[in-house]
Parts: C-alpha cells; structure tokens; sequence
C-alpha cells in the first residue's frame, strides 16, 4: 500500500482480518502479523491463514481419550472458549482415523491448540486440515484424504515467477541414540545398549559414508 491508497492507514496488525475472494469462493482469510515501512512509506503487509487462530489457544494439562472425531471437537470446543467469536471455528466433516478408531494420548506443557492437534491427534491419524466458509461461519474439517484438487496448470513464466531451491545440513543426522526413562536402579536412562551388542546408538550407513558421523 502506497501513502496515496484510499485505504493507507486501515490495516492494522493482528486487528484486521485480509480476506481473497474470485467468483465467490474465498482463497484466502486470515490475519496481518507484519508491518514494513519502506523508503517511500509504502506498506508491505504478510499475512497468515486462519488456521494460524489455533496458536492463540492453550490446552491445559490434561489426557484425551475416544474416538478422533470426539478429541477433535474436545480440542476445538476448548480453543472456541479461549478466543473472542471471529477467531472460532465450527467443527465440520471429520474422517480421519487410524487402525483402532480410538485415540490415547496426554498433554502437560500447557501447549498450544495447534502444536497438540499436530503433536498429538495428528501424529496418531495423520490426516489433513480444512477450512470452509459457509453462511453460518467458519468449520474445520479433520479429513483422512483431500477432496479438492486445483486445476490450474503451473507453467514456468506465466503463473511461476520465481523459483529457488534452498539444502540445509543443519538439521541431518546420521546416528542416533535412543533413550528410555530412568531406570529404577538409579543407574541412569535406559538404553539399547544390551540388545545392540553394547552399542548404545543405531546409525545409516548410506548417510554416513555421504556426510559422515552426525549424532
């Protein structure tokens, strides 16, 4: 936004919602979460998703167990009761699972709704999560598989501008060291050590002989 917009100073931070629409539908909704000032005093706005609300949200220490669909709706009822109206989402279709159709899993760090829903539920079913926008508010959908494919076609200077490819090492490694909790005796955490010919660790070896011992 350039100084002479009509709508130069409306936008603010965190405050105000950014919605995309193209023939009705809504491509993009969400929120303001940076604020540059250029030379000119142009406005250079980013924005983040409406799926970024669920970071607002702190699920308190507590267990979960049922079915995915009832610890979603828990999971979702309880960031509805933390956030102001505009921010909560109605649950929607759910279908994501796994092999039992149960879930048990516990949280105590006070995290966020969105780091228990990809820690937790998420890493027991996987699965994908969906926002629609319908006349009586915003669902969330929990799906096992993606239902929407996009049409457009990606072609290299038309609708792909830019392009560039970025290998980081800082987060490869090429052995590991499992541990175990403490063990009774006092002798420190439980380790593979006796069922690994006195190993302690499990290593690759195609990794090792291309970046070399990384534990």
């Amino acid at each position: 936004l350039y100084p002479d917009h009509p709508y130069y100073a409306l936008p603010k931070i965190l405050e105000s919602a950014v919605t995309l629409e193209k023939d009705g539908d809504v491509l993009f909704s969400g929120r303001i979460i940076v604020d540059d000032t250029g030379f000119y005093n142009q406005r250079l706005l980013t924005c983040e998703g409406e799926l970024a609300y669920l970071v607002d949200s702190r699920v308190r220490p507590a267990g979960f167990s049922g079915t995915p669909a009832e610890v979603f709706a828990a999971l979702i009822a309880q960031h509805n009761a933390q956030v102001e109206p505009s921010h909560q989402f109605k649950v929607g279709t759910v279908t994501a699972t796994n092999s039992d159709g149960y879930v048990v899993f516990s949280d105590d760090e006070y995290n966020t709704t969105w780091d228990v829903l990809n820690n937790g539920l998420m890493a027991l079913c996987a699965g994908y999560l969906r926002l629609r926008h319908e006349s009586d508010g915003v669902y969330i959908d929990y799906l096992d598989e993606l239902t929407d494919i996009a049409q457009q076609r990606i072609t290299c200077g038309q609708n792909l501008l830019d392009y560039s490819r970025r290998i980081k090492g800082e987060e490869i490694i090429t052995a590991l060291i499992p541990l175990g909790a403490e063990q009774e005796d006092g002798s420190g955490r439980l380790t593979i050590a006796s069922v690994n010919g006195g190993d302690d660790y499990i290593y690759d070896q195609d990794a090792v002989d291309e970046y070399g011992w990384i534990f």
